[in-house]
């Protein structure tokens, strides 16, 4: 019964370890998502910084260079802020997903190692229990031994030849003596 009942909180366990392989097979694929999106956002503000010397280029061409100068300016200072923003963000939402990602892998380990440890008493209860059954045989076979070496003795001896007996070996000793 005892061993029913760890069996079944193995499987329990197991079914759990299983819930947390795939909440960090989540976790995984949604970290690398997000570093895709910082690549892509990486890439984003190379292609802006090559726009913006293509246009500072042009600028240099038109009559009014002062002020689209100003202006490429302001808009490249809005998109370094913007992706500035946007990798703050980035490391808020992961450094918290990486705090819980560490956490579930440790728990994970935790299980793992109490699940082996429950095996390992398991298998040790096994070892016991086979070892008892053999004990029992060995103690029933002599019980039968002696049961059947009782049933051969003979049950018509009275006590008065028991005391005749004693008596003579008594008289033999003080004889001796």
């Amino acid at each position: 019964q005892r061993l029913a009942q760890l069996q079944e909180e193995i499987k329990a366990i197991q079914s759990q370890l299983e819930k947390i392989k795939q909440k960090m097979e989540q976790f995984t694929s949604t970290t690398r998502q997000v570093d895709g999106d910082v690549n892509a956002n990486e890439q984003e503000v190379k292609e802006l910084m090559d726009k913006y010397t293509v246009k500072k280029r042009t600028i240099k061409l038109l009559p009014d260079a002062e002020k689209n100068l100003e202006r490429l300016e302001k808009i490249c200072s809005d998109s370094e802020e913007r992706i500035q923003k946007m990798g703050e963000q980035w490391e808020k939402w992961r450094a918290p997903q990486i705090e819980k990602y560490r956490r579930e892998k440790q728990l994970l380990s935790d299980r793992k190692s109490e699940v082996r440890k429950k095996v390992d008493a398991i298998r040790r209860m096994r070892a016991e229990m086979k070892q008892m059954v053999l004990d029992i045989r060995k103690k029933d076979e002599l019980h039968k031994q002696l049961v059947a070496e009782l049933n051969k003795m003979p049950k018509s001896i009275n006590r008065q030849v028991y005391i005749r007996r004693i008596m003579d070996i008594m008289k033999n000793l003080d004889k001796q003596k």
